[in-house]
């Protein structure tokens, strides 16, 4: 046991060391940065593929979805105000009534016939 803490101990103290030095320090930052410098280009250069393809990208994915969402959303409030209009027809949207043909009496028909 008291091998394995020295080992730690010292190994702590070298870490320490190595992570307090500016000059590994600035070798990390440079590789840090050129990573992510490396990581936009990729990025970069893949959206253009894509675009090239024409095919759509997630933001592009996005919008449309978000587009059908939208219109399925007007779409129900539509079919709400149609539902709506449905069951309570006003008296200006009802059909005008057939007219009735007047009826003749039988009395009138009579003289008519014998004649």
């Amino acid at each position: 046991m008291k091998k394995l803490d020295t080992l730690e101990k010292s190994l702590d103290h070298k870490l320490e060391k190595l992570f307090s030095n500016p000059a590994f320090l600035g070798s990390i930052s440079l590789l840090l940065n050129a990573n992510s410098y490396r990581k936009l280009a990729t990025n970069f250069a893949l959206r253009q593929v894509w675009k090239a393809l024409q095919l759509p990208n997630k933001r592009d994915q996005e919008r449309t979805l978000h587009l059908i969402q939208e219109l399925s959303h007007r779409i129900d409030i539509l079919k709400d105000k149609l539902d709506r209009v449905r069951a309570e027809p006003s008296r200006e949207q009802q059909p005008a009534p057939f007219p009735r043909p007047a009826r003749r009496s039988a009395r009138s028909e009579a003289p008519a016939a014998h004649a």
